[in-house]
């Protein structure tokens, strides 16, 4: 009677599992989640309404507050990207003036660094020594550790 029985077990399978819809992402402490393609948000393990979150309320800044830089689209990035192109291609003062313009709008210790480094660097190359020795000085002050700012010390 039963002539294939994989075929059998196969309609047997699809006959007696039950429907499931996975879902990627985990929990939140509260045992919900975002869904990414309806971009909704629900809960599991009995809780049937998602806790109420309350919206962050966003304020822009007024034209007093907003440096001018910004309003610009200058960021700190791309005052040392063109720092870094200008200094590529020798002209070094160009450079220098876009890297202390970075400098003014820096503000997080990352970009202090990057900033610094340039400022060290092309001070140098301007037969600016002390000036130089001033920015290193300083980025050993953010970062005391920082092994290429001591053996540039070093060097020089």
């Amino acid at each position: 009677m039963n002539r294939n029985p994989l075929l059998t077990l196969f309609f047997l399978t699809a006959l007696l599992s039950q429907t499931t819809f996975a879902h990627p992402g985990r929990l939140d402490s509260s045992g919900c989640h975002h869904e990414k393609k309806t971009g909704g948000y629900h809960c599991h393990n009995g809780n049937s309404q998602p806790p109420s979150v309350p919206q962050p309320q966003v304020t822009e800044p007024s034209s007093a507050e907003t440096p001018y830089e910004v309003k610009q689209g200058l960021t700190c990035s791309s005052y040392l990207k063109e720092g870094d192109s200008l200094n590529d291609n020798g002209q070094t003062e160009s450079a220098y003036k876009n890297y202390l313009e970075a400098y003014k709008i820096a503000k997080t210790k990352e970009q202090k660094k990057a900033v610094l480094a340039s400022l060290a660097v092309t001070s140098l190359k301007r037969e600016q020594t002390g000036e130089s020795l001033q920015y290193l000085q300083e980025l050993l002050t953010l970062f005391p550790d920082n092994k290429w700012a001591i053996d540039f010390v070093k060097k020089k």
